[in-house]
């Protein structure tokens, strides 16, 4: 109802002359429009269509046609025509729609570099279209202050958006900056309905002017942009923070040159590569820093899509390398020395795999660590009375253990991949071994998770069975962890996943744990045979079924018509049974029928040979007609 209040208040603002100074809230209408068409989830091409529908009723409400059907007759905003606030909002939308369109070619120009020049010529129109309603404002004097403040701030943003993407970044700092003061001054003016919506607003310039001043040579910025991605939620703003990233990514790409890996030094010569190892090292900064869960699963997942990036770029540069044309092309014969072969790249191979092997590594390194900083923040949200003392394992109060079982079931998969991986952490017996012990003790987990999800659902018997094979998993997993004989700083080089010492405490967490789990089994079980239930249903329902004959239970209910059957056993049948109305198939039963009879003596009468005709002899007529028109076969 406040929100219909706001809108309604807000239209009568729009339709109302403007001589009589009304307040039009352009930041209000824009947002409102960006976030019921299309921009919550960063569909720009919806939004714009919505704009230039919103456009052509408008001109018609305003009698403003630039034409009719058969001809175009353009038609200029001037202050003389500007007799009503909805003209503004008519220009205010216009530009609207080319920065619309412009952000949905930026969009487009990752694949396609040509659109970033139809990018910049829609910018353009926009900021144009800006200056133009620039000129309107200023020969309105009887428009409110507010009204100038907003167009004002809109207008100084739209043409700072222009010179940020021309990479104009004194002019562009200087405009977002002086936005960023107005919407600052409009929010301590407004409602508190409408405060926070310039709040916002600031915080979505704030980054850009931030990137405005590290691309002039301040350094900090950088830090305060990467503290920006961390504390940010919403996808729009989470996917232009990253664009932000990767750009200033890709200037500080030239630094990084080399790296070393399991002590082995790898060179570095892609860019998208650079700027991959750049992202890792950053992203191992600030999950350092950082006590949210659910904010380092985000930096993991920003980071894992530059590595994706970087494993495509390299794949294809070995493809390149590999292909014998290459070697043909280059001139390259048997006999010749290396120094051409240095010339062609084709020595570069060997680099380039182990490289890519460093990103594999690094992918399913990131992959794992997000999947448990989602856990810790699963982990989190549940309720304190169904955590172990020492909240690291959840007990089988909590009613999805099944989200857990999945997400360990991930890190199982991933940590065999790694397994997989040529080169260092195959030919190392001790990494080797400490891998295959914390996938052990990841199956424990996922097998106790397991156990509690058939525990949830009464099934005592598999929970029970599954608790047993628990800890028979946690007790290798002990084994194997002490007997590894791994470096911690190796460890935190080649092995995924919580350290040793961790997983230890974790495991012995988990079968003090197990204990009370396989207790509650045994109670469940013997109040389920107590109550005269079957495996499989609860205890609460055990009642009814004592109560209700084992034929009714058991036989479709067909065959039980004089009986009463209570509304549980009735949905318990339709559910667990296949065929719980009438039996199916149906039972067959022998009935008298009619005799057939098949006459076979057909098959044994033997007919007598026909004997065969010969041909008469042909006359000379004949074989004269033969001749001259084509003898006919018979």
């Amino acid at each position: 109802m406040i929100f219909r209040c706001i809108i309604y208040d807000c239209f009568t603002f729009l339709y109302s002359p403007v001589n009589d100074s009304p307040s039009t809230l352009v930041l209000y209408i824009t947002k409102c429009a960006q976030n019921q068409h299309g921009l919550r989830h960063g569909d720009y091409q919806r939004y714009r269509q919505y704009v230039a529908r919103k456009i052509r009723r408008m001109r018609k409400s305003l009698r403003f046609q630039q034409g009719n059907r058969s001809r175009v007759a353009p038609k200029k905003l001037t202050p003389e025509i500007v007799t009503d606030a909805r003209y503004l909002v008519l220009a205010v939308f216009e530009i609207e729609r080319c920065w619309a369109y412009a952000m949905q070619l930026r969009a487009e120009a990752n694949s396609e570099p040509r659109k970033r020049f139809h990018m910049l010529s829609r910018l353009r129109k926009a900021a144009k279209g800006a200056q133009v309603l620039n000129e309107i404002m200023a020969n309105l004097p009887m428009c409110s202050a507010q009204t100038k403040l907003e167009l004002t701030a809109y207008i100084q943003w739209i043409t700072g958006i222009l010179h940020f993407e021309k990479q104009d970044w004194v002019k562009a700092k200087d405009l977002l900056e002086s936005a960023q003061q107005i919407y600052t001054g409009l929010a301590g003016s407004v409602d508190e309905d409408l405060r926070a919506m310039y709040s916002v607003r600031t915080g979505e310039i704030l980054p850009q002017i931030r990137y405005c001043a590290y691309s002039i040579g301040d350094v900090s910025a950088a830090k305060e942009l990467q503290e920006m991605r961390a504390g940010v939620e919403g996808i729009l703003a989470e996917e232009q923070l990253d664009d932000l990233l990767k750009q200033m990514q890709a200037l500080q790409a030239g630094s990084v040159t080399e790296i070393t890996w399991l002590g082995v030094t790898i060179p570095v010569k892609l860019e998208k590569a650079r700027m991959a190892v750049l992202a890792l090292q950053e992203a191992d900064e600030q999950l350092t820093k950082l006590p949210s869960s659910f904010t380092k699963a985000a930096i993991c997942e920003s980071t894992l899509r530059v590595i994706v990036d970087a494993l495509v770029a390299i794949r294809e540069e070995i493809r390149r390398l590999s292909n014998p044309d290459a070697i043909t092309s280059a001139g390259l014969l048997l006999g010749q020395t290396s120094q051409k072969a240095n010339a062609t790249g084709i020595e570069k191979l060997p680099r380039l795999q182990r490289l890519n092997v460093y990103m594999q590594y690094s992918k399913l390194n990131k992959t794992i660590w997000r999947t448990l900083y989602q856990l810790e923040t699963l982990m989190s949200n549940v309720a304190p009375e169904h955590h172990h003392a020492s909240w690291n394992v959840v007990t089988s109060g909590y009613h999805k253990p099944h989200e857990f079982a999945r997400l360990y079931d991930s890190v199982v998969q991933n940590l065999h991949e790694v397994l997989t991986l040529p080169g260092g952490i195959q030919d190392n017996v001790d990494i080797r071994a400490l891998i295959k012990a914390k996938i052990i003790a990841y199956q424990a987990l996922r097998c106790y998770y397991l156990a509690l999800a058939y525990l949830r659902s009464s099934r005592f018997l598999e929970s029970f069975s599954l608790l047993q094979r628990c800890q028979a998993k946690v007790r290798e997993a002990e084994s194997s962890l002490l007997k590894a004989d791994l470096p911690e700083s190796t460890e935190a080089e080649a092995v995924p996943g919580y350290s040793r010492s961790f997983i230890m405490q974790l495991l012995r967490d988990l079968a003090d744990q197990i204990g009370t789990e396989m207790l509650a089994c045994k109670a469940g079980y013997m109040l389920e045979l107590a109550a005269g239930g079957t495996s499989g249903e609860s205890v609460d329902d055990a009642t009814v079924s004592a109560a209700t004959p084992r034929a009714v239970l058991k036989e479709p209910l067909i065959r039980s018509p004089g009986e009463f059957v209570p509304e549980k056993v009735v949905l318990r049948k339709l559910t667990t049974q296949p065929a719980p109305l009438v039996p199916f198939p149906l039972e067959f039963e022998a009935i008298p029928v009619k005799p057939t009879f098949f006459d076979l003596a057909l098959n044994h009468i033997n007919f007598p040979m026909q004997p065969t005709k010969e041909s008469a002899s042909v006359g000379i007529t004949g074989f004269m007609k033969g001749l001259i028109w084509g003898q006919t076969k018979k």
